[in-house]
Formats: C-alpha cells, structure tokens, sequence
C-alpha cells in the first residue's frame, strides 16, 4: 500500500469499527465512565485532576459531576483541610456500577486478545502506541515538529502512553478485593 492507500484503510476502519464498538463495547457517554474508572482507580480526585486526566474543560467536569451526582453514582464534599478544595468519590452504588462495567470491558477485551493472541495482543498494543505517539506529536493543521526535535518528542511522548497509571494508596473502601489492574479504558456511555 501506498500512503494514500493506508490513510484510506485507516480513515475506512476508524469509520466502519466506530458503531460496531459503539454498539457492542464502548458505552461511552460525554465522558462519564472515564471519570468513574479513575476514581474507581484512584479512590478520590478533585475537578481539576478529573478535567487533566479525561482531556475535558472544568466546566465539562462540571456537568458530568452533576449527572453523575443525579444518578447517584458520586458525591462530592468540601475538604476538610482546605475548604476551597472539593473532593469527588465514587459511592457505593457508583462503586459497584463501574466495577460491574470494568469486568464487563476487561472481559471483552480479553475475549479479543485471547482471538488475537499472545503474540499479536503485544505488537498490536505497541504499534498501537507508536501510532499514537506519532500522532500525538504531528497534530492536523499545525506544523510538523522540526525532525530533529522528533526522536526526544516521541521518547517522551510513548514513555507517557507506555507508563503504567499511578494509583492511590486508598482506593475505595470496597476495593479491597476488587482485581483493578487492568489498564483497558474506554469512554463509554453510562445509561441508567
């Protein structure tokens, strides 16, 4: 294939596999089960950590806090250290909803490397990256990175989508037996 010819299939794949996964796996909706799984795997955030960590503005978080709040699936309280500080955790309901939600997409995503296999699963997910972090650095409309600042920006750029996330050192009182390590996030839609 030529350049023009892998855009193409890229551009036909992106296209073609967006409401196969809409519809079967990624349940994605304005963001709400990104915010969910990092406070399932952190235990506790604030706005401004939610709005770094999900690429959203604070007014986003905002609105996804209050329908989340609705729902009964987070609470936020002032913290009691700072009071100009808030504090957003999942409840247990929120808790045992994406929990419930997680396993269903680690179990998905399982299904498909386990199809996929050992070998294919890790070249993927690395090509994957790759991709990504090239991707990451030549954004559309803006000028390309001068090439020789391209090899420490893409060092930099994959390290950051390689590195495993951080978690908290207390996550969620229910976590306990919880098997949180799976790093499959996907924004999904969240419907009551």
């Amino acid at each position: 294939m030529d350049r023009n010819e892998e855009r193409q299939f890229l551009f036909r794949l992106m296209c073609r596999a967006r409401p196969i996964m809409t519809k079967n796996m990624s349940m994605s909706h304005r963001g709400e089960a990104f915010v969910m799984r990092y406070l399932f795997d952190h235990g506790t955030g604030t706005p401004g950590e939610l709005a770094e960590t999900t690429g959203n503005s604070p007014a986003r978080i905002s609105a996804i806090l209050k329908t989340l709040e609705t729902k009964g699936w987070v609470s936020r309280t002032v913290d009691p250290h700072n009071r100009r500080r808030v504090v957003v955790a999942l409840t247990d309901e929120g808790f045992q909803f994406i929990d419930s939600h997680r396993k269903a997409v680690d179990d998905s995503m399982e299904w498909v490397f386990d199809h996929m296999g050992s070998e294919k699963s890790e070249e993927f997910l690395m090509l994957m990256a790759e991709f990504l972090a090239y991707m990451s650095l030549r954004i559309p409309g803006q000028p390309a990175p001068d090439e020789s600042d391209v090899a420490d920006l893409y060092e930099q750029r994959h390290a950051e989508l390689t590195s495993p996330l951080k978690r908290a050192s207390a996550p969620h009182p229910t976590n306990d037996t919880a098997d949180s390590t799976s790093s499959v996030d996907t924004e999904n839609s969240i419907e009551r």
